[in-house]
């Protein structure tokens, strides 16, 4: 769950013809830790629900923009390994926010 404070909030857009709106929002935040770049990816997930109507969830790797630094310890994960890194980083970071 997103912090309040990182979230940025857009206009709402309304289509003048069907009636319907379009509302964006953003986030901002900074990485805790730069050991969430396994390889120099980060895994980013994102899920869309609206109630029982909607549900839509997205999973990107995001390059990271500046050299890795050397962690002796990850450079032999797999792929494998490194997703599981990822989601259980994420999961700790889930616990510390609730």
């Amino acid at each position: 769950m997103a912090n309040p404070f990182d979230i940025i909030k857009y206009d709402v857009i309304k289509d003048a013809d069907t009636k319907l709106e379009t509302r964006t929002i953003g986030l901002h935040f900074l990485l805790p830790s730069p050991l969430l770049f396994v390889k120099g990816k980060l895994m980013l997930q994102c899920t869309a629900r609206i109630h029982d109507l909607y549900y839509s969830e997205v999973i990107k790797f995001i390059e990271e923009d500046r050299p890795q630094v050397y962690f002796p310890s990850l450079s032999y994960l797999s792929d494998e390994e490194y997703n599981q890194r990822n989601e259980m980083e994420m999961q700790k970071l889930e616990k510390k926010s609730n």
